[in-house]
């Protein structure tokens, strides 16, 4: 058999959800293939933003339960449920620039210390909070900044806390750098992630 075929006969094996999906109803001896279409775990907006993103538009929004509006510690109360913080440019600024960690993994002590500030916040409030980074070198110094604070807070990698949910989440992208096209970014560019 020729290459193509080889690899047409192992892609469904390398990739059963997809191939499950898309197969026609025919295929699958009368099973059918869905499209998740309800969401129950994201606030609204959130939800519309996932859903808009990387599906045909958004969910039918089914959460139950959560933090009342009126309840939201500051700054949610006065700026919203989805708040992004746009950090200087590291050509514009050193500090903001992203370093290797010890481990070879991506951490930014500027954006770590904004998020601690943020973290410590929102625990105090009596809110649980999540914080999540793609690069295990910020989860890293995420931690060792927090200390004593840390027991209030859970730091994980986004990868690790994968299908878990918390009250606040506050999400350390860490990259701040000149580079262009894939390397801005590195494998946070995936659309897996």
């Amino acid at each position: 058999a020729s290459p193509e075929e080889r690899l047409s006969d192992i892609t469904p094996w390398l990739e059963p959800f997809k191939t499950l999906y898309y197969r026609s109803e025919d295929d699958l001896s009368g099973q059918s293939s869905t499209m998740l279409v309800e969401e129950r775990r994201m606030f609204e907006e959130l939800s519309d933003i996932v859903g808009e993103a990387f599906y045909s538009g958004p969910f039918v929004w089914m959460k139950e339960g959560g933090i009342d509006e009126g309840g939201l510690p500051g700054p949610f109360d006065r700026l919203g449920r989805l708040i992004l913080v746009d950090t200087p440019h590291c050509s514009r600024d050193h500090g903001w620039r992203e370093e290797r960690a010890k481990s070879g993994s991506w951490c930014n002590k500027m954006e770590a210390a904004e998020v601690v500030k943020a973290a410590r916040a929102i625990a105090s409030s009596g809110n649980e909070v999540v914080v999540l980074s793609p690069y295990l070198g910020q989860v890293g110094l995420i931690k060792r900044k927090l200390g004593k604070a840390g027991a209030k807070v859970g730091v994980y990698t986004v990868d690790g806390y994968q299908g878990k949910e918390a009250d606040f989440i506050l999400l350390s992208l860490v990259r701040n750098n000149d580079k262009t096209a894939w390397g801005r970014w590195g494998f946070v560019s995936d659309p897996n992630r």
